[in-house]
């Protein structure tokens, strides 16, 4: 399903799940093209001043980047460029001390092999806390293992990391998916229209309720004013369009299972 959840100043939390490599960070994201650096997620231990995560280069090549900061920065550099205002599915693995990647898309896979002893993070940071642009993120992962070629283009490709033995894996998982897009409880919509059908990232399994971070700017499925429910559009990649609610005239997204 399409998700958006917009971060302008990154949401963190205390995080100690990891103890050692391998790990892996992975998610969805869309970026809005700015010519600057954009964090989607970042592992850190700032008292050390280590860093472990996946970032957009858009200053430079606009390509996904793999970095471990580490007194100097060690960078992974993905194959092809992202593409501003589309969603695209980046993963960082970070195997061993001399093995970092990254991936765009399943693919387009870039490397580094410089060493870098493991320093514990303590903190987890989803979202762009860099700058003022914002950034979309749909269910935002930590694995504590190193996802293979096969695992990851199986993720990129929507298949549902439930259904996957790495699940197991899972350290940390943030859907950033409102109650009211789950299927079966948001609003009741009309028969009238014709369902349209758009490119998003799909989300076959919604998760167990828990606490999601919200990053500081509260947009799409974070933003839940009592009584109100959103326009969507394929701008903030909703997936149908099927008539209007019932008790308003509010144009509605038809949440689907793909």
């Amino acid at each position: 399903m399409g998700i958006e959840t917009k971060s302008g100043q990154g949401a963190s939390a205390s995080f100690t799940a990891l103890v050692d490599y391998p790990f892996t960070i992975a998610g969805w994201f869309r970026v809005s093209g700015d010519n600057v650096i954009t964090p989607l997620v970042s592992l850190e231990n700032t008292t050390a001043g280590v860093y472990y995560d996946i970032f957009y280069a858009g200053q430079s090549s606009d390509r996904p980047i793999a970095r471990t900061r580490s007194g100097g920065s060690s960078l992974a550099i993905a194959g092809a460029a992202m593409n501003p205002d589309q969603w695209h599915h980046v993963v960082g693995v970070f195997a061993s001390a001399n093995s970092r990647a990254v991936y765009l898309d399943g693919g387009n896979k870039g490397t580094n092999s410089s060493s870098h002893s493991f320093t514990a993070p303590t903190e987890l940071v989803i979202g762009n806390y860099f700058h003022a642009g914002a950034t979309d993120v749909a269910e935002a992962m930590i694995f504590d293992a190193a996802l293979s070629d096969e695992e990851v283009a199986a993720l990129a490709s929507g298949l549902p990391v439930w259904s996957l033995p790495v699940a197991r894996n899972l350290t940390a998982y943030y859907e950033f998916l409102s109650e009211t897009r789950r299927p079966g409880l948001g609003p009741e919509l009309s028969t009238s229209g014709t369902p349209t059908f758009v490119d998003h990232p799909k989300l076959l399994r919604a998760g167990s309720s828990g606490v999601a971070l919200a990053p500081a700017r509260q947009r799409g499925p974070f933003f839940k004013p009592a009584g109100e429910f959103h326009t969507l559009s394929s701008e903030v990649g909703s997936v149908a369009h099927a008539g209007v609610a019932s008790i308003s005239q509010t144009q509605l997204a038809a949440e689907v299972i793909s």
